[in-house]
């Protein structure tokens, strides 16, 4: 019957409208005056740029520091060269996994507080 048809048809426009809000429930458009969109934040994208570049220096100084270090002091242990790289490298090692670690923990974040309207 087509009140029937029609029925169904209100109904699954209806759900269509409820999945895609619930597919664009996370995504926020900023708008401006007049409905465009506003002004890239370049100083924001600039700023986050600048602390990943940063985090990933700091990681890469860090190994480089430790395995200096450990070399310079495991010469006091032993002479031998081979024995000394090693364990420069097992140090630098065991600190690059705790700094990814914690880079990737920082830099995978993400905010699970969801606003809705």
């Amino acid at each position: 019957s087509p009140e029937l048809v029609k029925i169904l048809s209100d109904i699954q426009a209806e759900l269509s409208n409820r999945e895609y809000h619930d597919m664009t429930r996370n995504v926020s458009v900023q708008r401006g005056e007049g409905g465009r969109h506003a002004p890239l934040n370049i100083g924001g994208e600039l700023k986050d740029a600048f602390h990943s570049l940063s985090s990933v220096l700091n990681v890469l100084l860090s190994v480089a520091a430790v395995f200096a270090a450990v070399f310079w002091i495991s010469g006091t242990v032993t002479s031998d060269l081979g024995k000394r790289t090693l364990l420069s490298l097992l140090a630098a090692l065991i600190v690059a996994v705790a700094e990814g670690w914690f880079f990737a923990k920082d830099l995978l974040h993400v905010d699970h507080t969801v606003k809705d309207e």
